[in-house]
């Protein structure tokens, strides 16, 4: 008997229920037909069709995130560093994987910043581990049979959500080593920063890390919110 693949309802349901509800969110399908702006479609003009298929429906959900919150239509473009500019008053993050695009979006007034990624719910490649774990993360990947997805897969996709809620306020990169991820068999995990390679603002603090498993699907989602 063949099992019916998981539609996008799952991951969207997913990401909604780790989001609070200041935080709008949205998952579409890579394979889609979304409308650009001129100005985006100059971004990806020289990309090739994978490329420019991920950008299309990682801006369609994001513009289906800033509807939630009020926001009309309008271009996201690129800044310097590739991460997506988003509206004046506005913090965001736009994630895919082959399948699935998904972002969220909130007032910065509520939330300074925020990161979100999302990768396929298979094992992190072991040559990948050792570059992505602390020996810490490791001993606990080991130890910990509680969680629903591979530990080490987790642990990846949280840390990529927490460069995405700091670098757009410190500016800094860090490597994978310079954060320790805690994660929790409830859904929830923390993160703490090696202050010598980069650190928040004091006025500044990490919440609301949240993880959720879809049937394809891993999600991780953290902010930065004013102390």
């Amino acid at each position: 008997m063949t099992m019916p693949k998981p539609t996008i309802d799952a991951d969207a349901n997913a990401l909604s229920a780790i989001c609070p509800s200041e935080v709008a969110s949205a998952a579409l399908p890579i394979e889609g037909s979304y409308t650009l702006f001129d100005s985006e479609i100059a971004i990806v003009q020289n990309a090739v069709a994978k490329r420019k298929a991920e950008f299309a429906a990682g801006r369609a959900a994001a513009r289906a995130a800033l509807a939630k919150i009020g926001l009309t239509a309008q271009p996201i473009l690129k800044a310097a560093d590739r991460s997506p500019v988003w509206p004046n008053g506005i913090a965001g993050s736009i994630t895919h994987t082959p399948r699935c695009a998904a972002s969220v979006a909130c007032q910065t007034s509520q939330f300074a910043s925020v990161g979100l990624d999302a990768e396929t719910s298979d094992p992190l490649k072991p040559d990948l581990r050792r570059k992505v774990l602390t020996q810490s993360e490791m001993a606990a990947a080991t130890a910990a049979d509680a969680l629903t997805v591979p530990n080490c897969k987790l642990t990846f996709v949280a840390k990529e959500a927490l460069f995405k809620a700091v670098h757009p306020i410190t500016k800094r990169y860090f490597g994978f080593h310079d954060a320790e991820v805690f994660l929790n068999p409830d859904g929830s995990w923390s993160a703490k920063l090696d202050a010598t390679a980069v650190k928040l603002p004091p006025s500044l603090a990490l919440t609301h890390g949240r993880w959720i498993a879809s049937p394809d699907h891993v999600f991780c989602i953290i902010l930065v919110q004013p102390r």
